[in-house]
């Protein structure tokens, strides 16, 4: 008879619901916390650099129009994109190119109204080459991390 009953228990017993898990791609959470963390500070001091009236300040008087000004404009938001590329796991890569499309233009007319600032549609472009730069290098570098991490052994 026990054996009945142990049936019975086994068929009303409610089965847990399968918990499936995003595959890791080799990174840590402590990595990819890193990378967040470092994506909110280097954020926060390239808004900075934009919004100032002069720059300088924060650059221990290193002059950015020394040079072409571009260079300036594309390094910094390409390493921005890089940032958010490396350290984004959840939300799409549209998302994030939108959030940035709209933080290049932010700053753009925060700076129109800025005393020394203007607005500038050069400074646009630079910044958007350098937004789809970073982003288009971070989704290389992620794709051949995930090649190589699911490679299989080779054998000796």
């Amino acid at each position: 008879m026990p054996k009945k009953n142990s049936k019975r228990k086994k068929q009303y017993q409610k089965k847990r619901p399968i918990q499936r898990r995003k595959p890791n791609v080799g990174r840590s959470s402590t990595v990819l916390f890193g990378f967040r963390v470092l994506t909110v500070v280097y954020w926060i001091f390239l808004t900075l650099l934009l919004w100032l009236p002069d720059p300088r300040v924060l650059l221990w008087g290193w002059e950015p129009s020394e040079g072409p000004r571009g260079y300036a404009h594309i390094i910094t938001f390409s390493l921005l994109g890089l940032l958010i590329e490396l350290g984004r796991r959840q939300k799409s890569f549209l998302f994030w190119a939108g959030v940035l499309i709209g933080y290049t233009f932010l700053t753009e007319i925060v700076q129109e109204m800025l005393p020394i600032r203007a607005f500038e549609w050069e400074d646009i472009f630079q910044d958007l080459v350098g937004v789809f730069l970073g982003l288009g290098v971070g989704y290389v570098v992620k794709t051949v991390g995930r090649l190589t991490s699911h490679a299989s052994p080779t054998v000796r």
